[in-house]
């Protein structure tokens, strides 16, 4: 057999696996060439140095989570997405269908599976990859496309696979993606759909359509899809934040919390659940609570987008001197113009409020000058300058209203709540809050 298949990592326990595995694809090839791997770490480090052309994968020497775990990393690793994947189990199982629908898991072979249907399956994987014309083929396009980074190489060869390959699944997929990037949510939906008509439990069909529900509002579609999901596969972080997004919109906040708190056992440094925990704290005004969790944070949009809505809550309550304090923190830690714009407009209204006008006005000024396109800043800007400006509610009537004038950096569904209660921010000089994101930024 030519080689197509040039390198095998496998992981488990079984010392047989990587002699029957080398016999009948490329006696030829070096035994370095066929890796065994006793734990996943192991593996992982491997395929991150050199992506193999094959993985294996033992079933039973593994808990369901650590191989849940083995695959999404894997996947995640650059030119790994498309590599074939085999696993190898006494028999079938719901748990294995369902993580085989999910990461793109090439075939499993049970106890059941002869010696020929062996060396069948692993010469079909082999010439598609030396198949210039082949699926595998135009999935590595994708991919270098992809590693490059370059955007209009990677949606023209989406747009080529989806025309060349209808009927393929990962072609669908992928389109669907495409669709749901491109803020096409409607097609997006209509593309991942075809794929569920045939595969009713596809996890990534299925969550394209729940993100592309989130999008457009439709918070219980996609929470009954996300649960769906999670019951198919658990332990998916990236799909217990997209839940716990939907459940925060609907303001079931103690349920949303959960799903954070789970994702972040799975994954400590998931930054989507992280910022949703902090919505979830800044939601029931627990400011230094809410600085807390960023403690060892050295991420500058995190600690922007933090502080950029204490000043909001700062400023509804009145609270002015905490409010610029805050605001001019998360100035410090953006570099972005049209982000400090925001910023800016937010600190003109908090002036606003309180009826300093000059300083008002000298806060939209500075707007306008990183973002001459800002058109709700201009528009208090002008009224301001013309003295007609439109009076607001008063500074402790948090109305919906007034509420949606300010500009979030990048929370979701900031929009739905409403403080009850307000905890004064810690600004004294040794306190954490305010102190520790101006210490980072000179780091």
């Amino acid at each position: 057999m030519s080689s197509g298949i040039r390198s095998l990592i496998i992981v488990g326990v079984d010392e047989t696996l990587r002699l029957k595995f080398r016999s009948v694809l490329s006696p030829a090839l070096s035994a370095s060439s066929f890796a065994l791997y006793h734990d996943s770490q192991g593996a992982i480090s491997a395929a991150r140095d050199h992506a193999p052309s094959l993985l294996a994968l033992e079933w039973n020497a593994f808990t369901l989570s650590e191989m849940t775990s083995l695959l999404q990393r894997f996947r995640a690793l650059p030119r790994c997405s498309n590599v074939p994947i085999l696993i190898i189990a006494n028999r079938t199982t719901g748990d294995i269908a369902s993580i085989a629908v999910e990461y793109d898991v090439t075939k499993v072979l049970t106890s059941g599976t002869s010696a020929p249907e062996f060396k069948r399956i692993l010469k079909d994987i082999n010439d598609d990859l030396l198949r210039p014309s082949g699926f595998r083929f135009k999935i590595s396009q994708l991919e270098n496309a992809t590693e490059e980074n370059d955007q209009k190489r990677i949606e023209t060869t989406i747009l080529n696979l989806y025309h060349e390959f209808p009927d393929s699944h990962r072609a669908k997929i992928e389109y669907a993606n495409l669709c749901l990037k491109n803020r096409d949510y409607e097609q997006a939906i209509n593309i991942a759909r075809k794929a569920l008509a045939f595969s009713p439990d596809n996890l990534r069909a299925l969550n394209i359509i729940a993100r592309a529900h989130l999008q457009t509002g439709r918070f219980e579609d996609a929470v009954k899809i996300l649960e769906r999901s999670d019951g198919l596969s658990p332990g998916n972080a990236e799909r217990l934040v997209a839940l716990g997004d939907g459940l925060l919109a609907l303001n079931k906040v103690k349920q949303a919390k959960e799903k954070y708190q789970a994702a972040t056992k799975i994954d400590t440094r998931n930054l989507g659940a992280r910022r949703g925990l902090l919505a979830i704290e800044l939601s029931e005004s627990n400011l230094n609570h809410a600085v807390e969790l960023l403690r060892d944070s050295k991420d500058s949009s995190e600690i922007a987008s933090l502080y950029n809505n204490i000043g909001i809550f700062s400023a509804r309550r009145g609270e002015i001197e905490t409010a610029e304090l805050s605001y001019q923190t998360a100035l410090r830690a953006l570099s972005q113009d049209f982000l400090k714009a925001k910023v800016h407009f937010n600190l003109g209204l908090a002036f606003e409020r309180q009826n300093i006008k000059q300083r008002a006005i000298d806060a939209y000024r500075e707007a306008l000058a990183l973002n001459p396109d800002f058109q709700k800043c201009h528009t208090r800007f002008t009224s301001l300058n013309t003295d007609v400006a439109p009076p607001f509610s008063g500074v402790h009537a948090i109305l919906r209203e007034d509420c949606a004038d300010e500009e979030s950096l990048d929370d979701r569904f900031f929009a739905n709540f409403t403080p009850r209660k307000f905890e004064r921010l810690d600004t004294s000089e040794d306190a954490l809050p305010i102190r520790f994101a101006l210490d980072k930024q000179k780091e």
